[in-house]
């Protein structure tokens, strides 16, 4: 998400810290990630969307085959990360009951700031995302 709207927060950044120019490298991108993105946005999103919306309890998700399926009277919802979509793929189809064809086309790598991603990606976790991952709905997913 900070990648997808990345003009956003550095911009938002640079004006609540003086209105500094940014040419992109990763000192500036750094800073505004730990200091002005949000990162709380992930644990709200289950609040105030998903729940919200569908009356499901995200603290009822259990992992422990890699996925999980909630539902109610009214909705169903597959759990499953992101990096499992292909070893998946036959659990996604019998949860659609249809056959899928899984193409990668959002790819940041791709995108024009792809080089800056990369680099940022191998940067070992800052404290903000150690803070965040500390949050127990990170260990309902397997991230703990």
């Amino acid at each position: 998400m900070f990648f997808q709207d990345l003009e956003l927060w550095l911009t938002k950044h640079s004006l609540e810290k003086g209105g500094g120019k940014s040419d992109y490298n990763l000192d500036p991108l750094i800073k505004a990630y730990e200091q002005t993105f949000e990162h709380d946005f992930y644990l709200r999103w289950f609040k105030n969307e998903l729940s919200r919306l569908t009356n499901i309890d995200i603290q009822k998700v259990k992992f422990d085959k890699g996925y999980d399926i909630l539902e109610n009277s009214k909705y169903k919802i597959l759990f499953l990360k992101l990096e499992k979509l292909e070893e998946n793929k036959k659990l996604i189809e019998e949860f659609l009951d249809i056959e899928i064809s899984l193409e990668n086309k959002n790819v940041a790598f791709k995108k024009w700031y792809g080089e800056v991603y990369a680099q940022f990606k191998n940067l070992p976790l800052m404290e903000c995302e150690k803070k965040l991952l500390e949050n127990p709905i990170f260990e309902k997913f397997g991230y703990k």
